[in-house]
Protein backbone atom coordinates (compact mmCIF):
# COMPACT_ATOMS: atom_id res chain seq x y z
CA UNK A 1 0.00 0.00 0.00
CA UNK A 2 1.20 3.21 -0.59
CA UNK A 3 1.70 5.69 2.14
CA UNK A 4 -0.34 9.22 1.72
CA UNK A 5 -2.19 12.10 3.87
CA UNK A 6 -5.91 13.09 3.20
CA UNK A 7 -7.41 16.12 3.81
CA UNK A 8 -11.23 14.92 4.83
CA UNK A 9 -12.25 19.01 4.46
CA UNK A 10 -10.69 18.99 0.48
CA UNK A 11 -11.22 15.50 -0.29
CA UNK A 12 -7.52 15.66 -1.74
CA UNK A 13 -4.57 13.09 -1.41
CA UNK A 14 -1.32 13.43 -1.61
CA UNK A 15 1.92 11.68 -1.36
CA UNK A 16 5.28 13.03 0.08
CA UNK A 17 3.24 16.43 -0.47
CA UNK A 18 2.12 16.17 -3.81
CA UNK A 19 -0.98 16.17 -4.93
CA UNK A 20 -2.85 12.94 -6.26
CA UNK A 21 -5.55 12.67 -8.51
CA UNK A 22 -8.63 11.64 -6.82
CA UNK A 23 -10.89 9.29 -9.20
CA UNK A 24 -13.36 12.14 -9.45
CA UNK A 25 -10.79 14.40 -10.96
CA UNK A 26 -9.82 11.59 -13.61
CA UNK A 27 -14.06 11.78 -14.40
CA UNK A 28 -14.29 15.33 -14.40
CA UNK A 29 -11.17 15.71 -16.62
CA UNK A 30 -13.13 13.90 -19.49
CA UNK A 31 -16.12 16.19 -19.15
CA UNK A 32 -18.48 13.31 -17.67
CA UNK A 33 -19.45 15.61 -14.06
CA UNK A 34 -20.89 18.41 -16.38
CA UNK A 35 -23.19 20.13 -13.52
CA UNK A 36 -22.79 23.90 -14.98
CA UNK A 37 -27.42 23.82 -15.78
CA UNK A 38 -28.00 22.55 -12.30
CA UNK A 39 -28.26 25.57 -9.69
CA UNK A 40 -25.15 25.73 -7.30
CA UNK A 41 -27.66 25.20 -3.98
CA UNK A 42 -29.30 22.19 -5.35
CA UNK A 43 -25.79 20.54 -5.84
CA UNK A 44 -24.77 21.81 -2.56
CA UNK A 45 -27.56 20.49 -1.16
CA UNK A 46 -27.20 16.78 -2.83
CA UNK A 47 -23.67 16.94 -1.63
CA UNK A 48 -24.86 17.78 1.73
CA UNK A 49 -27.66 14.68 1.65
CA UNK A 50 -24.59 12.58 0.25
CA UNK A 51 -22.43 13.34 2.64
CA UNK A 52 -25.37 12.68 5.55
CA UNK A 53 -26.23 9.41 4.02
CA UNK A 54 -22.51 7.80 3.66
CA UNK A 55 -22.26 9.02 7.54
CA UNK A 56 -25.27 7.28 8.62
CA UNK A 57 -24.55 4.34 6.52
CA UNK A 58 -21.09 4.31 7.94
CA UNK A 59 -22.35 4.33 11.57
CA UNK A 60 -25.06 1.69 11.16
CA UNK A 61 -22.60 -0.58 9.73
CA UNK A 62 -20.31 -0.01 12.75
CA UNK A 63 -23.22 -0.49 15.31
CA UNK A 64 -23.16 2.90 16.62
CA UNK A 65 -25.83 4.24 14.67
CA UNK A 66 -28.28 7.04 17.21
CA UNK A 67 -31.36 6.88 14.93
CA UNK A 68 -33.03 9.79 16.48
CA UNK A 69 -29.97 11.63 15.08
CA UNK A 70 -30.47 11.21 11.80
CA UNK A 71 -32.15 14.06 9.86
CA UNK A 72 -35.92 13.29 8.80
CA UNK A 73 -35.11 14.07 5.09
CA UNK A 74 -31.90 10.96 4.93
CA UNK A 75 -34.49 8.63 6.59
CA UNK A 76 -36.29 7.23 3.94
CA UNK A 77 -32.86 7.17 1.95
CA UNK A 78 -31.08 4.95 4.75
CA UNK A 79 -33.83 2.55 5.01
CA UNK A 80 -33.91 2.22 1.10
CA UNK A 81 -29.72 1.03 1.79
CA UNK A 82 -31.32 -0.93 4.77
CA UNK A 83 -33.71 -3.07 2.27
CA UNK A 84 -31.20 -3.76 -0.22
CA UNK A 85 -28.90 -4.82 2.82
CA UNK A 86 -31.72 -7.22 3.81
CA UNK A 87 -32.82 -8.22 0.20
CA UNK A 88 -29.22 -9.11 -1.04
CA UNK A 89 -27.94 -9.93 2.38
CA UNK A 90 -25.28 -7.85 2.14
CA UNK A 91 -22.47 -8.02 4.71
CA UNK A 92 -20.42 -5.37 5.31
CA UNK A 93 -16.41 -5.72 5.86
CA UNK A 94 -14.59 -3.22 7.79
CA UNK A 95 -13.09 -0.50 7.59
CA UNK A 96 -15.52 1.23 6.04
CA UNK A 97 -15.20 4.85 3.84
CA UNK A 98 -11.77 3.12 2.95
CA UNK A 99 -9.45 5.91 1.29
CA UNK A 100 -6.50 4.29 -0.57
CA UNK A 101 -4.06 5.73 -3.22
CA UNK A 102 -3.30 3.23 -6.06
CA UNK A 103 -0.79 2.82 -8.93
CA UNK A 104 -2.62 2.09 -12.48
CA UNK A 105 -1.31 -0.43 -13.78
CA UNK A 106 -1.65 1.45 -17.42
CA UNK A 107 0.01 4.27 -16.68
CA UNK A 108 1.98 4.13 -13.31
CA UNK A 109 -0.33 7.26 -12.60
CA UNK A 110 -1.10 7.55 -8.80
CA UNK A 111 -4.93 7.77 -7.77
CA UNK A 112 -6.78 8.68 -5.02
CA UNK A 113 -10.16 6.41 -4.38
CA UNK A 114 -12.31 6.53 -1.28
CA UNK A 115 -14.66 3.54 -1.54
CA UNK A 116 -17.79 3.34 0.43
CA UNK A 117 -18.34 -0.47 1.21
CA UNK A 118 -17.13 -3.50 0.60
CA UNK A 119 -18.30 -6.94 1.34
CA UNK A 120 -20.22 -10.00 -0.15
CA UNK A 121 -23.86 -9.26 -2.26
CA UNK A 122 -25.33 -12.70 -1.68
CA UNK A 123 -22.13 -14.11 -0.95
CA UNK A 124 -19.85 -12.33 -4.19
CA UNK A 125 -17.32 -10.26 -3.33
CA UNK A 126 -18.20 -6.51 -4.37
CA UNK A 127 -17.03 -3.14 -4.25
CA UNK A 128 -20.78 -1.31 -3.51
CA UNK A 129 -21.47 3.19 -3.87
CA UNK A 130 -24.47 4.64 -2.15
CA UNK A 131 -25.58 7.19 -4.52
CA UNK A 132 -28.57 9.41 -3.29
CA UNK A 133 -29.01 11.91 -6.17
CA UNK A 134 -31.76 12.19 -8.53
CA UNK A 135 -32.85 9.75 -10.75
CA UNK A 136 -32.42 10.90 -14.50
CA UNK A 137 -33.60 9.41 -17.38
CA UNK A 138 -32.77 8.64 -21.09
CA UNK A 139 -29.20 9.75 -22.15
CA UNK A 140 -29.02 11.71 -19.04
CA UNK A 141 -29.23 8.20 -17.22
CA UNK A 142 -26.72 6.55 -19.71
CA UNK A 143 -24.19 9.16 -18.69
CA UNK A 144 -24.43 9.18 -14.93
CA UNK A 145 -23.84 5.29 -15.43
CA UNK A 146 -21.44 5.72 -17.23
CA UNK A 147 -19.89 7.62 -15.00
CA UNK A 148 -20.81 5.22 -12.09
CA UNK A 149 -18.53 2.53 -13.93
CA UNK A 150 -15.92 4.53 -14.04
CA UNK A 151 -15.94 5.17 -10.41
CA UNK A 152 -15.84 1.56 -9.52
CA UNK A 153 -13.67 0.92 -11.80
CA UNK A 154 -10.96 2.74 -10.27
CA UNK A 155 -12.36 1.41 -6.87
CA UNK A 156 -11.72 -2.52 -8.10
CA UNK A 157 -8.45 -1.82 -9.15
CA UNK A 158 -7.37 0.12 -5.48
CA UNK A 159 -9.35 -2.70 -3.85
CA UNK A 160 -7.02 -5.07 -5.90
CA UNK A 161 -3.84 -3.38 -4.37
CA UNK A 162 -5.02 -3.39 -0.73
CA UNK A 163 -3.56 -7.10 -0.11
CA UNK A 164 -5.17 -7.78 3.60
CA UNK A 165 -9.11 -6.87 1.67
CA UNK A 166 -8.03 -9.34 -0.78
CA UNK A 167 -7.13 -11.90 1.41
CA UNK A 168 -9.71 -11.82 3.46
CA UNK A 169 -12.39 -12.06 0.53
CA UNK A 170 -10.21 -14.79 -1.45
CA UNK A 171 -11.78 -13.81 -5.22
CA UNK A 172 -12.60 -11.51 -7.92
CA UNK A 173 -14.40 -8.28 -6.94
CA UNK A 174 -17.75 -7.28 -8.13
CA UNK A 175 -19.29 -3.45 -8.84
CA UNK A 176 -22.58 -2.57 -7.86
CA UNK A 177 -24.54 1.39 -6.92
CA UNK A 178 -27.09 1.04 -4.90
CA UNK A 179 -29.25 4.09 -5.38
CA UNK A 180 -31.18 5.14 -2.75
CA UNK A 181 -34.58 7.63 -3.06
CA UNK A 182 -36.30 10.01 -0.99
CA UNK A 183 -39.14 7.26 -0.95
CA UNK A 184 -37.28 4.64 0.97
CA UNK A 185 -36.95 2.33 -2.10
CA UNK A 186 -33.62 1.50 -4.36
CA UNK A 187 -32.29 0.17 -7.18
CA UNK A 188 -29.41 -1.78 -7.81
CA UNK A 189 -27.14 -1.75 -10.51
CA UNK A 190 -24.66 -4.30 -10.89
CA UNK A 191 -21.75 -3.66 -12.86
CA UNK A 192 -19.93 -6.37 -12.65
CA UNK A 193 -19.72 -7.85 -16.08
CA UNK A 194 -18.32 -5.02 -17.35
CA UNK A 195 -14.76 -4.97 -18.16
CA UNK A 196 -14.20 -0.63 -17.79
CA UNK A 197 -10.71 -1.34 -17.17
CA UNK A 198 -9.41 -0.44 -20.53
CA UNK A 199 -12.03 2.93 -20.33
CA UNK A 200 -10.74 3.68 -17.23
CA UNK A 201 -7.30 3.12 -18.78
CA UNK A 202 -8.17 5.05 -21.56
CA UNK A 203 -9.67 8.26 -19.26
CA UNK A 204 -6.65 8.28 -17.41
CA UNK A 205 -4.34 8.92 -20.63
CA UNK A 206 -6.81 11.32 -22.07
CA UNK A 207 -6.34 13.13 -18.28
CA UNK A 208 -2.79 13.58 -19.17
CA UNK A 209 -3.01 14.41 -22.27
CA UNK A 210 -5.15 17.19 -21.65
CA UNK A 211 -2.69 18.73 -18.95
CA UNK A 212 -0.25 18.51 -20.78
CA UNK A 213 -1.78 20.60 -23.02
CA UNK A 214 -2.70 23.55 -21.11
CA UNK A 215 -5.32 22.28 -19.26
CA UNK A 216 -5.78 23.62 -15.83
CA UNK A 217 -7.15 21.86 -12.89
CA UNK A 218 -9.58 23.80 -9.88
CA UNK A 219 -7.58 25.25 -7.07
CA UNK A 220 -7.67 22.26 -4.44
Amino acid sequence: MIPFQFDKENHTYRVEGQYVWSTSDVISMNGLSNMGSVPQKTLEHASWRGEQLHRAVELFEMGSLDFDSVPEEIMPYLQGYMKFREEYEFQAIPPYEKQIVYQHAGTENLIGATIDLRGGVKGVPCVVDIKSCFQYTGAAKKQLHLRWRLQLQSYVEASEQDGDFLESVGGVLGKCIVHCHKDGTYDLYDFSLADDSYLWDSCIRMAMAKLGNGYKMPEK
